[in-house]
């Protein structure tokens, strides 16, 4: 599978993945249906071959639900130590062990800075807050992301400094053609 067998977004999917190989991190901006949740899954074996590769649905609402999607996909890339073969309960104990949302992040950060080239995917990152934007930004500096959003989200307040930690992939509408082909 290449960049190339996905039609209409060719040149989009090879940014990406020239981004990742650079350890750059790729902003997916794009309305409603075009693809911004498509490109990236469609990626994803290629991604997965680059390095431990984490795919996230979202942010937000409920920063704990990305931090345990977080956990689960470090624990299926092998990276948790001391893991078991029995995820619900290495899900428990990190629970056990880390009493906050804050404490969970943490201790995932600094988990994913002593392995090199983490790829995180993240569906739709328009749930960035003012209390989980210093992690995901942290999140920047250990990992290379992926993070889709509507462009409604860039302008929310207070997260202007954190979208510009990605260099941008904007996806507009497919060509007639290549929807027809894609159908």
């Amino acid at each position: 599978m290449s960049p190339e067998d996905f039609v209409g977004r060719q040149a989009e999917a090879r940014v990406i993945l020239t981004n990742v190989e650079h350890s750059h991190n790729s902003l997916v901006i794009g309305e409603a249906g075009v693809g911004k949740t498509a490109l990236p899954r469609f990626i994803e074996p290629v991604l997965a071959s680059m390095g431990p590769y984490v795919a996230t649905v979202r942010v937000g609402p409920g920063f704990g639900s990305f931090l345990r999607e977080l956990y689960t996909g470090l624990w299926e890339a092998g990276l948790i130590p001391d893991r078991t073969q029995q995820l619900p309960n290495d899900l428990k104990a990190w629970g056990k062990a880390c009493p906050n949302n804050d404490e969970k992040a943490r201790r995932l950060l600094e988990l994913m800075e002593q392995h090199e080239g983490v790829i995180v995917s993240i569906d739709d990152a328009q749930g960035i807050s003012a209390g989980n934007r210093p992690w995901l930004e942290r999140l920047t500096e250990v990992a290379t992301v992926i993070a889709a959003v509507d462009p409604s989200a860039l302008k929310k307040a207070g997260t202007k400094r954190f979208w510009k930690r990605f260099d941008e992939v904007r996806l507009g509408p497919l060509a007639a053609n290549e929807a027809g082909e894609l159908l």
